[in-house]
């Protein structure tokens, strides 16, 4: 008896995950693939959500793991708490969960219940002490019957939770076919830009800054392009969220900062020069090593960057 309870709680652990007794990824493939052909056997429906908690990261680096861990637990009640009786929720790792709603393919009760979910996590937390307050995006798909590949349904809100993100977060988003077109065309931006740099390609432009009193030139603010070989000259709009979303915006980064410097290194003494960073930048902790590098490296000085 005691044997069989092990084997029991065993199993339990092996399916859930430790931190938050949810299902982990593995038992929620394993809970879709029944779902589906159930599903497919009643000519019914399947909608799968995937939820990426905004801003959670910062709450990681800021309070600790310890505090990140707790938040995580309490995210997981409220999502739990709002899918209720009408599906599951997983936690796939880090700040990624999955909602699992069978029978249910009617997008106005979907789009209704991913608003709940959006509203019930960004709700103000209290954790230990420290007021947190988080967001959530999601991406929504819908198996039809007959319809019931899993991997295609997964790769399917993926997508839809891209373009949530990319829409500002805070938000949901159904997959649609055209995200299909538009994840090979990022594919193919992105390999393009991972060469980019060796290849010589990015420009600056600099853009002049005029005191408003005096109408005097006080410097110039750096500004990237991309001379794509057959998309011509790409402003930071078109690249730069491929570039954060796959990590090539710190290698990009310092390249401008000392690109920049090097040119400004040229100017006149009392010019200065304004060279924009991104958020990815900072918090990889390296910026005043590379700023001071640039520096050193083109002569400038401090006072003028």
């Amino acid at each position: 008896d005691e044997r069989r309870k092990a084997g029991i709680k065993t199993g339990q652990l092996a399916s859930s995950d430790n931190l938050t007794g949810l299902p982990n990824r593995g038992h929620m493939r394993s809970m879709l693939d029944q779902a589906l052909a159930n599903a497919d056997s009643r000519k019914e429906g399947c909608a799968l959500l995937l939820v990426d908690l905004d801003r959670f990261k910062q709450v990681n680096d800021t309070l600790g793991h310890p505090i990140g861990g707790l938040l995580l637990r309490e995210a997981a009640l409220r999502l739990s708490a709002v899918t209720g009786s009408e599906g599951q929720v997983a936690r796939l790792g880090g700040d990624e969960f999955e909602a699992l709603l069978p029978g249910v393919d009617e997008e106005g009760r979907l789009a209704a219940l991913a608003e709940r979910l959006i509203a019930k996590v960004s709700a103000p937390y209290l954790v230990r002490g420290h007021p947190i307050t988080i967001g959530a995006s999601i991406g929504i798909a819908i198996s039809r019957p007959g319809k019931s590949l899993a991997d295609a349904l997964i790769k399917e809100a993926d997508l839809a939770l891209y373009a949530a993100k990319k829409a500002g977060r805070g938000t949901f988003r159904f997959f649609e076919s055209h995200m299909h077109s538009e994840e090979t065309e990022r594919r193919v931006l992105e390999s393009d830009l991972g060469q980019a740099i060796a290849r010589g390609q990015l420009r600056l432009a600099f853009q002049p800054m005029v005191d408003a009193a005096s109408e005097n030139l006080v410097g110039f603010e750096a500004l990237l392009r991309w001379a794509h070989p057959t998309r011509g000259l790409l402003v930071p709009a078109d690249f730069l969220p491929v570039a954060e979303a796959s990590g090539l915006i710190c290698p990009i980064g310092e390249w401008v900062v000392r690109a920049a410097c090097a040119e400004a290194s040229r100017w006149p003494d009392h010019l200065r020069l304004a060279v924009n960073l991104s958020i990815a930048e900072l918090e990889q902790g390296h910026m005043a090593a590379t700023v001071a590098s640039a520096l050193a490296a083109a002569g400038l000085d401090p006072t003028q960057l």
